[in-house]
């Protein structure tokens, strides 16, 4: 910005004076750049701009012509948004620096100053406000991220790796599957910065830093959307589905999932860039899932359109359940991230039912019955060891699990039927045949007599889940 602006500080714009004296009326800041642009105008050869700011709020409204563009070109179904902004170390370090200059020389010592991206946040708003539709909101699902870079100063900070407090960092990008070293963070910079004497600025040519004479410009601008969630039941009517995509390698091991079947319609109207399914546990694909159905939540990321209305979710609801014969849902609703704690850290708590055909190795007598009744009557308390079926994906570990409740009914011959109520967590099909004694005791061991669960249906999860609203 012209240095022939009013202000009373050396090199300093006047929308910069009001930062560093912590006025916090965004109003004065509007005023301000109205009288910056004023004097540029008039002194169009002026090829200087502010020491602490480079000229970035005189692009403010051009920042969000650029939002607007970008939220249009990408097709974003919305009428607000919220700003991220990336700017270079070189900031930090000339605030830094003039702070210093500001006290030593001018005997003025700052108040709690306001950084460029609130001030440039305020500018933006005004302008969104004033042009349209599309509104400046904290609050908005829809983030802009603009990334500004400034050539001039870019190398303010290189001595900075020089620095005994400067340490390289490096993290592990799963993308490009390597490690990646990285020769300079924003937070190395900033401590630097905080250990540098008054002699160090002088000698760097930073005691005031000087006005450049180029302005910043948008590096990059990019939208997105914070994930979606939505919640309810879903009840998994045959054998043969999994509850997510069943893939190993390149083979697809069950047709269908609950994840698509559910997930397809709601993607259908949201375009999300990627979404998935979490249930409140999970059963295998050839588990029916029934009664009141299990508790689940969809994420869709960075989805095109705004969520969806109770009205369109109901119509979704309907369409699923008289469509399909594989699934169908309940209680479909938009549920927050906080509602999502009620799934995540209950693992271990919620008790399930689950109904099981038995065959056993002998029909059982009626003392044996009667002997099991007994045992029943009271929980029972099991140790099992990770089951031989999944020891290639869990970790081989010992699980305390409660049977809550035990109920055996003959059907004919060797086929009984098992209704368990067990803790969350718990293996059944382990528990009924005892997986070679990795689960003790177990329904065989309990009984005398080899057992084997021919069929095995979930028929409830005890879970207050969705939330009623």
């Amino acid at each position: 910005m012209s240095t022939r602006s009013p202000s009373s500080l050396p090199g300093v714009c006047t929308v910069c004076e009001l930062r560093f004296k912590g006025v916090p009326t965004s109003s004065l800041y509007v005023q301000a750049l109205t009288n910056e642009k004023s004097d540029l105008t008039l002194d169009s050869d002026q090829k200087s701009y502010c020491s602490l700011c480079y000229g970035i709020f005189l692009q403010s409204e051009g920042f969000f012509q650029s939002i607007a563009e970008k939220i249009e070109q990408e097709c974003y179904q919305t009428s607000d948004f919220f700003l991220n902004i990336a700017l270079p170390s070189s900031y930090d370090l000339r605030s830094s620096a003039f702070q210093t200059f500001a006290l030593n020389e001018l005997s003025l010592s700052a108040a709690t100053i306001i950084d460029v991206k609130t001030v440039l946040r305020y500018l933006i708003s005004h302008f969104s406000m004033s042009k349209g539709s599309l509104r400046f909101n904290k609050q908005s699902p829809v983030v802009v991220s603009f990334e500004i870079s400034h050539n001039e100063s870019e190398k303010d900070t290189d001595f900075l790796k020089a620095n005994s407090s400067f340490t390289p960092k490096s993290f592990y990008d799963r993308h490009q599957k390597k490690r990646v070293h990285i020769k300079e963070s924003k937070e190395a910079n900033k401590k630097a910065i905080t250990l540098m004497t008054t002699e160090d600025l002088k000698e760097l040519g930073f005691y005031p830093p000087k006005s450049v004479e180029t302005i910043p410009v948008l590096a990059s601008i990019t939208v997105s959307r914070t994930p979606i969630y939505i919640g309810g039941r879903y009840l998994k009517l045959v054998r043969g589905v999994s509850q997510t995509p069943h893939i190993v390698g390149n083979t697809r091991l069950a047709e269908f999932s609950v994840e698509e079947l559910i997930g397809e319609p709601i993607a259908t109207l949201l375009q999300p860039k990627s979404y998935h399914l979490a249930g409140s546990g999970r059963e295998d694909s050839d588990v029916r899932m029934l009664g009141t159905g299990r508790p689940f939540y969809i994420q869709l990321n960075n989805c095109k359109n705004s969520p969806l209305s109770n009205l369109q979710l109901k119509s979704i609801e309907n369409t699923i359940n008289s469509d399909s014969k594989l699934v169908n849902v309940a209680a479909l609703q938009s549920v927050t991230e906080l509602d999502l704690k009620i799934i995540k850290s209950e693992g271990g708590e919620k008790n399930k039912t689950y109904s099981c055909l038995v065959w056993i190795s002998e029909e059982l007598s009626k003392e044996k019955l009667d002997m099991f009744d007994t045992i029943s009557a009271s929980p029972l308390s099991i140790a099992q060891k990770t089951p031989v079926r999944v020891l290639h994906t869990r970790s081989p570990l010992t699980r305390q699990r409660k049977i809550y409740r035990m109920r055996l009914s003959h059907l004919k011959d060797n086929f009984y039927t098992l209704i368990l109520t067990t803790e969350g967590g718990t293996y059944i099909k382990e528990f009924v045949h005892g997986d070679l004694g990795r689960t003790t005791p177990n329904f065989s061991s309990i009984i005398g007599a080899q057992s084997y669960i021919l069929e095995l249906d979930v028929t409830d999860v005890d879970l207050n889940f969705p939330p009623k609203k």
